[in-house]
């Protein structure tokens, strides 16, 4: 029979793939980073899947307000990622700035004013993402379940013994 240990990290196994799958089905994802920084950790007190911080805003979105002070560069990379399409901005000046690299840091800057200001569209919309919620709450019923009756098991085994 399976320990507890086993089972636990079968399951979060489980868990993180139902996940990654998830977030490749519903294309929200850009680079990857974001998947592959979930990792599981099961120690004798209990398990848990640990990953990036933007990981939680995938299913319900980010809600306006405070936000790195780099965040137009990380919606830059988003952008870059996402391979979405950006018009090139000419300069009225001589720049060191090329007209696309302007397009860019302008459409960079107009989401995350729009993100820190009203939050994401998904925020927004007040929907949900199934992206976890739904696959953890399974795999809770399976583990529960599979223990259960591995307990139930080992207390026949004691009263047969005694």
């Amino acid at each position: 029979m399976k320990g507890v240990k086993e089972i636990l990290s079968m399951h979060l196994e489980e868990i993180r793939r139902g996940i990654v799958a998830r977030i490749q089905d519903k294309k929200r994802s850009s680079s990857g980073r974001t998947a592959s920084s979930l990792r599981i950790e099961v120690t004798e007190d209990g398990g848990s899947i640990l990953g990036a911080s933007s990981f939680l805003v995938l299913e319900k979105g980010r809600g306006p307000g405070a936000v790195p002070g780099d965040f137009y560069k990380i919606i830059e990379e988003w952008i870059k990622d996402k391979g979405i399409a950006v018009t090139p901005i000419p300069s009225t000046r001589n720049s060191a700035i090329s007209p696309e690299e302007r397009g860019l840091k302008s459409l960079a800057g107009a989401i995350a004013y729009t993100i820190m200001t009203k939050g994401t569209r998904l925020h927004r919309s007040n929907k949900t993402d199934d992206i976890y919620s739904e696959i953890i709450n399974e795999e809770l019923e399976r583990i529960a379940d599979e223990i259960s009756v591995g307990l139930s098991m080992e207390f026949d085994k004691i009263n047969k013994e005694s």
